[in-house]
């Protein structure tokens, strides 16, 4: 992979204005990482990266050789290293780390991204493993990172378990292969940006109402609207946090606190019909709600308490147009 490839991921895959902004994520990020692997298997990785990015990996080698400091910093820590030397906040700089170590684990294969991978915390790790060419070599290493099941089913995996299979820059959102879809929603929400913290409100944390959204770029021949929010990144595997079936394809909005125009919402993953604020457990990095408006051309067949996999499967053939929002939020 070539520098300017890599940052043309970088910058599409954490939606980044501009390539110099991508080039702040990635420098911020590696000399981080750098300073956060073992010194030899820092050089290994170096390697395998275009050599302006394998650069900022050696800088931050060199650094964690003064300090000492390097190997032992936590997870969160390393988020804050990156917060600080790219300039932003934490849940955005987090969202960028995410994007260039997962474009890191597309440039390396082989053994040097097995160990890195192994020297890594889980979240570090999945992430590598997310952007990982080399499934077959690191199957076994993501099995390790991997979140684990609940209910004796296989849930929706969050984007940071499973291989990256797009390069469309829609990062945040586990790539799925719908295969009707010709054209795209733009979906939005007055209260929060795509990308950026949720406000408390909409949070069990305060009122738990329901985000208000609007979109646009409904296809004609669209007979409803699907809307379904997930929880990506919840410790057992993706957690649905409002499902509505039947919405009015003519629709363009949904307030605060109400349900889409003419949709029927479902019983969602803690076994209340509709909406579900983000709630996630303290202390732990901050979690993806990934918004996914599908334009069918044919209703769909929903049960209540679907998975997410199972909203997903039921859309799969009849989409004629999707769009996504993620929202942040963490306790």
């Amino acid at each position: 992979m070539r520098h300017e490839e890599f940052i043309g991921q970088v910058q599409s895959r954490a939606r980044l204005d501009s390539r110099s902004a991508a080039e702040r994520a990635t420098r911020a990020t590696l000399e981080t990482l750098g300073e956060r692997i073992p010194a030899g298997l820092a050089e290994k990785l170096a390697a395998q990266l275009p050599q302006e990015i394998a650069e900022h990996l050696r800088r931050g080698e060199k650094a964690a050789e003064v300090s000492g400091t390097g190997v032992h910093m936590s997870e969160h820590e390393f988020f804050e290293r990156v917060a600080g030397r790219e300039g932003k906040g934490f849940p955005k700089a987090v969202h960028d780390a995410r994007s260039v170590i997962e474009v890191v684990g597309k440039a390396v294969q082989g053994s040097v991204a097995e160990k890195v991978c192994d020297s890594l915390d889980d979240e570090l790790a999945a992430r590598l493993f997310a952007g990982s060419t080399d499934t077959t070599a690191h199957r076994e290493t993501a099995g390790t990172h991997a979140r684990t099941p609940v209910g004796g089913h296989q849930p929706t995996r969050p984007a940071s378990a499973k291989p990256a299979s797009s390069s469309t820059g829609d990062r945040a959102v586990p790539q799925r292969a719908h295969q009707g879809r010709s054209t795209a929603l733009e979906l939005a929400s007055p209260v929060f940006e795509d990308h950026h913290r949720i406000p408390p409100r909409y949070t069990e944390d305060a009122g738990d109402v329901s985000a208000p959204l609007t979109w646009s770029g409904v296809p004609d021949g669209a007979t409803e609207l699907v809307l379904l929010c997930e929880d990506v990144d919840a410790p057992s595997g993706s957690v649905v946090h409002w499902a509505v079936v039947g919405i009015d394809p003519r629709s363009e909005s949904v307030a605060a606190g109400r349900p889409p125009p003419g949709g029927t919402e479902l019983v969602n993953g803690f076994g209340r019909p509709g909406w579900s604020g983000p709630h996630p457990p303290p202390g732990e990095l901050p979690h993806r709600y990934v918004f996914h408006l599908y334009a069918l051309a044919e209703p769909c067949v929903l049960r209540d308490a679907p998975t997410a996999e199972q909203v997903h499967e039921a859309v799969t053939g009849r989409e004629l147009a999707e769009g996504t929002l993620v929202g942040l939020y963490e306790r």
